[in-house]
This record gives C-alpha cells, structure tokens and sequence, in this order.
C-alpha cells in the first residue's frame, strides 16, 4: 500500500535528509510510547487527522420503507446493518495495520513547516510515507555516513588542519 521509492528519488532523500532539509518522525524522541504518538499527531498533523486510518462507509438503513423497496428488502437491510459495521470495522483494523507493517518513517521537508512548533518540534500540515525498506536503507547509508565521519575525526588533530 506504500509505494517504494525510485532509486534516484531515494538518494535525494538520503541527500536532503543529510542537510536537515528533512524532518522524520524518527527524529521524534519521547520517553515513552504514547508520549511519541502524541508528538507525533502534533508534529505531523494529518496523522493527527487520521490519513493512517482507512474509513469505511457504511449507509445506515432508513427510518421508513423507500420507495424504490420492498417491506422483506428493507427490513433485511436493517437486520444486517449492525453485521456490515462489524465487517467495515474489521476491514478497516486489516487495512490499518497492513499499512502501518510497511511503514518507515512519516517524513516532510522542512520548509513546509508551519511557522509556530510543539514541544520543540516543528508542526506540519502535509507529510510523506517511506516505506520500510526505504528507511532501512537509508539508515544504511546513514550509518555508513557517521562511521566515515568518526574515522576522519579519530585520525587527529592533522585532519583538521
């Protein structure tokens, strides 16, 4: 349901994740978990607004018979009404959470923030899903990026002269 990233658009992320163009909900840090899911609405606000979560729509029956509608159609209909809730509701729990298995990281750019923050974060209107195997690489390649970064670093004082 998330669709991967193209190889170069991947590498633009890495990029502009890199320069602090980017800012991920990985970036979220809380002491605990409903701590940073609470963050994370705040921060990204159509997670907030439910863009996880598949709704369903089911028409309630009407009060009186249509008049397009037999007695036996419409009261079958009632009678089934409360089944297909049940059926919506559990549909939309397995599209929630076959969603949320390929999830990575809800991600945007920086300059689309909203001019006020909450907690030290900024606030966005409009965010990005990565796909998980998106992130894992990317945090591969971060990995990578730091160990160079420390290996230069431990060399001494003449790499910085």
């Amino acid at each position: 349901m998330i669709s991967r990233m193209e190889p170069d658009a991947l590498k633009q992320f890495i990029r502009d994740y890199m320069d602090n163009r980017i800012f991920t909900s990985a970036d979220i840090r809380s002491r605990d978990e409903e701590g940073w899911a609470r963050d994370m609405g705040m921060v990204f606000m159509p997670v907030m607004f439910g863009c996880l979560h598949v709704t369903i729509e089911v028409p309630e029956p009407p009060d009186d018979v249509p008049e397009d509608m037999t007695v036996e159609e419409w009261e079958v209909m009632r009678a089934e009404y409360p089944r297909k809730l049940e059926l919506a509701k559990k549909a939309e729990d397995m599209a929630f959470k076959a969603l949320t298995a390929e999830l990575g990281v809800v991600w945007s750019y920086m300059k689309d923030a909203l001019p006020r923050g909450v907690n030290g974060y900024p606030m966005f209107m409009s965010c990005s899903l990565m796909h998980k195997d998106d992130w894992e690489a990317a945090v591969k390649v971060f990995n990578k990026t730091r160990a160079a970064l420390n290996e230069a670093l431990d060399e001494g004082d003449e790499a910085l002269v």
